[in-house]
């Protein structure tokens, strides 16, 4: 049956854990630290990255925040840029923000070249994927001047 229960923080990110571990359908109503469990690191855990994760968060005047990972935090980047000349900041989640963002505006706005740009950003999105053009990790892999 249906469970509505106000939690601390602690407690309401394990008992989200429990249910989730369980195979359970959870809908968690958060703060900012359990958001972090739920759009951070549990894309990090299933997918290996952030970069491949869209959070939408619909805003009470009509707007929406998307929100995504870059796959890693920007002073590593920028660290492993500057000792190896190698960038790997992952646009995936830019590009799938981006995609619902104009998805967002043309139905708000009624808006149909929007929607043009949100099609087309997402068949973009899905060849860059199958492509497997993400950048690596590591050094020799493709990284961003191979990936865009």
């Amino acid at each position: 049956g249906l469970d509505i229960s106000i939690k601390s923080p602690v407690e309401a990110t394990a008992f989200s854990l429990e249910r989730i571990r369980r195979g359970e359908d959870t809908i968690s109503v958060t703060g900012n630290v359990l958001r972090d469990y739920l759009t951070d690191l549990f894309p990090i855990l299933e997918l290996g990255t952030s970069a491949k994760m869209l959070s939408v968060v619909p805003l009470m005047n009509g707007g929406g925040l998307f929100e995504t990972g870059a796959g890693g935090s920007a002073p590593k980047h920028v660290q492993q840029l500057v000792k190896e000349n190698y960038l790997r900041w992952d646009s995936l989640g830019e590009f799938l923000a981006l995609a619902v963002s104009f998805e967002h505006l043309a139905t708000t706005t009624d808006n149909a070249r929007a929607q043009v740009l949100a099609d087309t950003l997402d068949r973009a999105t899905g060849t860059f994927l199958n492509e497997d053009k993400s950048p690596s990790r590591r050094l020799g892999g493709i990284d961003n001047r191979g990936s865009h």
